[in-house]
């Protein structure tokens, strides 16, 4: 919940300041302000029992669970030196090797928890090349105009990347970036097509 906030809250304001149709800077800093003070507002009770269970994890003694998850995934987990290329795969309740990622749970340990690192477990190293290539041209290249928002979703996900969920750890996230892929291949499309008929009508006249 805390990370959710955060990182939506914070590419919230990227998107305004970076947003071409607000062209005064002092209405955008306006806006920023008005929308920081309404979600403080709406949501007070909720960030100060957040910041509260901030501290007390702060000032346990016990050290951070996901320090702990994330040096044994990366170690004592991997099956093998091949586990490091191609990962273990996807946990099944049907089998051994799923009982044991289950009582791994059970302890606190979970490859959900740990986002890139627990899919690093999971899928190897080709994998983790791949998600990371896709999310890198997604933010850092040129997107049409009328999908430019996805940018910001997923620098929202590159600020979770090692404490949340997983972009591409699921099904259900999987079919996201395929469908996100899969508009910006439709829209581009578009772009080539419209700017292909100004060149021959210009061509023509």
């Amino acid at each position: 919940t805390r990370q959710s906030l955060v990182s939506i809250s914070f590419v919230t304001v990227l998107f305004i300041l970076f947003s071409k149709e607000v062209k005064s800077r002092i209405v955008m800093i306006l806006l920023v302000g008005l929308a920081s003070a309404s979600i403080v507002i709406i949501f007070q009770d909720m960030f100060l029992e957040l910041i509260e269970l901030s501290k007390k994890e702060a000032s346990a003694d016990k050290p951070n669970i996901r320090l702990i998850a994330m040096n044994y995934f990366l170690n004592d987990f991997m099956a093998n030196d091949l586990a490091y290329i191609f990962g273990n795969g996807q946990d099944s309740m049907n089998s051994p090797f799923g009982l044991k990622v289950n009582a791994l749970k059970t302890i606190g340990l979970y490859q959900s928890d740990i986002g890139i690192i627990g899919d690093y477990s999971k899928f190897g190293a080709l994998f983790i090349i791949a998600q990371l290539s896709i999310m890198g041209r997604i933010i850092f290249g040129k997107l049409p105009k009328e999908i430019a928002y996805f940018r910001f979703f997923f620098i929202s996900r590159v600020l979770v990347l090692f404490t949340g969920s997983s972009m591409m750890g699921s099904a259900s996230n999987i079919a996201f970036v395929m469908i996100a892929l899969y508009m910006i291949d439709y829209y581009k499309e578009k772009e080539r097509d419209a700017h292909e008929k100004t060149e021959v009508a210009s061509f023509g006249s």
